[in-house]
C-alpha cells in the first residue's frame, strides 16, 4: 500500500504539469497598426478597430469577412483620437471585446492569417462597408512566446453600386418614420426591378411586390437577381408577370456612440 505522502507528491506533480501544459498552450501577440499615406487624406481619428485571425495559412475568404461564431478570433475595440502619422501598438494589456479569445494576451497557439480593419463609418451597423479601412492579410504562427507583427492598414472599401441594367433604378427617399426613430435625418435606399414591358408601358400602372429582408440585407441584392441568367431569361419571357419588384434596403446605422 501506497504511502499517503507519495500519493500527494504525484498528485501535486500531475497538477503542475497540467498547469504548465495549459499556460504554454496561449500565447501574447503585439500588434503595431500603421495608416498608409495614399489614404491619410481619408482616415478619421475616431472609431472601431476590428482585430481578425482567421485559423491556417490559407483560406478562400480574407479574415475580415468572419464572425469569429464558427472559429477564429475577433477582438474589438472603440479608439478615438488616432492620427493617422502616427502607428498603433495593440498589446495584451489592451481590453478588448472578444470572440474565440480572452484578448491578445492568450491566443491559443496556432498558426493564423490576420487582417485589422479601421470602422469610421458608423451610419451602417456592419464593419466591411463603404468608406472603411483595412488591412492586407499576413500569416503569423503562435507558439508559446510573445509574438510581434506589423500591419499596415491601406485599402479602402470601394462605394456600394446597383448593377447597370435597363429594367433596373435606383433612388433614395427620406423616411419620417425613420428619422424620428434615430433622431436624425435618415434616407431610405431603394432599387426596383421593372417588368420586361416596362419600356413600351412606362405610364402603365403596374402591381407592386416589396422584397424585404432582413436586418442587413441590403438594396444591392437585386444584383445577384439580375445576375442570375435563368431567372433573367424568365423574366424578360411572356410568362413572366407584369410588375415591379422593390428591394428595400435592410440596414441601419450603428446603434452605440463613441
Amino acid at each position: 500500500m501506497k504511502k499517503p505522502g507519495i500519493i500527494y507528491t504525484l498528485f501535486f506533480v500531475l497538477l503542475i504539469t497540467v498547469t504548465v501544459k495549459a499556460q504554454n498552450s496561449t500565447s501574447s501577440l503585439t500588434l503595431n497598426i500603421s495608416v498608409s499615406e495614399e489614404i491619410e487624406s481619408q482616415f478619421k481619428q475616431d472609431g472601431r478597430l476590428f482585430i481578425y485571425l482567421a485559423e491556417g495559412a490559407e483560406g478562400r475568404r480574407e479574415p475580415r469577412y468572419q464572425s469569429g461564431l464558427g472559429g477564429g478570433i475577433v477582438l474589438a475595440k472603440n479608439i478615438q483620437g488616432w492620427e493617422a502619422e502616427n502607428s498603433l501598438k495593440v498589446d495584451g494589456e489592451v481590453d478588448f471585446t472578444a470572440i474565440g479569445a480572452t484578448g491578445l494576451s492568450e491566443i491559443p497557439n496556432g498558426t493564423y492569417r490576420i487582417q485589422v480593419l479601421w470602422d469610421q463609418d458608423r451610419e451602417e451597423s456592419r464593419s466591411n462597408i463603404p468608406g472603411n479601412i483595412y488591412s492586407e492579410i499576413k500569416t503569423v504562427t503562435v507558439n508559446g512566446s510573445e509574438t510581434e507583427i506589423s500591419l499596415t492598414i491601406s485599402e479602402i472599401i470601394p462605394e456600394r453600386e446597383v448593377v447597370d441594367h435597363e429594367l433596373v433604378r435606383e433612388f433614395s427617399m427620406k423616411s419620417e418614420l425613420l428619422s424620428e426613430f434615430w433622431g436624425k435625418p435618415m434616407e431610405l435606399k431603394v432599387s426596383l426591378l421593372l417588368p420586361s414591358g416596362y419600356a413600351d408601358n412606362p405610364d402603365k400602372k403596374y402591381p407592386v411586390r416589396y422584397n424585404v429582408a432582413g436586418y442587413g440585407g441590403r438594396y444591392t441584392r437585386v444584383n445577384r437577381t439580375v445576375a442570375n441568367e435563368e431567372f433573367m431569361d424568365w423574366w424578360t419571357s411572356e410568362e413572366a408577370p407584369q410588375i415591379i419588384t422593390v428591394f428595400l434596403d435592410g440596414e441601419g446605422p450603428f446603434g452605440d456612440s463613441y
